[in-house]
């Protein structure tokens, strides 16, 4: 029932423009960043011109990369580990049951 409609996403302060040889592209961007596709898509993810257009910057590429992949994502996974480790012997435990504040906490995030 919903469809997204984006504005447009800008490259450096100025329009995309594959005729004019302004754009990302993918096969160069690969060749530089060897196995890191998943940090374009999530930077370009994250500034998705939903509501206003928007501008890719290498500069704001790198800061999302630094600050909230490998900072706040690479922290969180890190801790995660170390607890699954420390607690539970280094294996996933299953499902345990879940109490009211548990389910407060799931509610929220459906």
């Amino acid at each position: 029932n919903q469809v997204p409609a984006n504005e447009f996403m800008n490259l450096a302060g100025q329009k995309i423009s594959t005729s004019r040889n302004h754009a990302v592209w993918l096969p160069d961007y690969l060749a530089q960043f060897k196995d890191q596709q998943d940090v374009l898509r999530y930077v370009l993810c994250a500034n998705a011109p939903e509501g206003k257009d928007s501008d890719f910057t290498w500069q704001d590429f790198q800061a999302k990369n630094n600050n909230e992949l490998v900072a706040t994502v690479g922290n969180f996974v890190n801790r995660t580990m170390v607890l699954v480790h420390k607690y539970f012997e280094g294996k996933v435990p299953f499902k345990m049951a879940m109490h009211a504040p548990d389910n407060i906490v799931v509610t929220h995030m459906q």
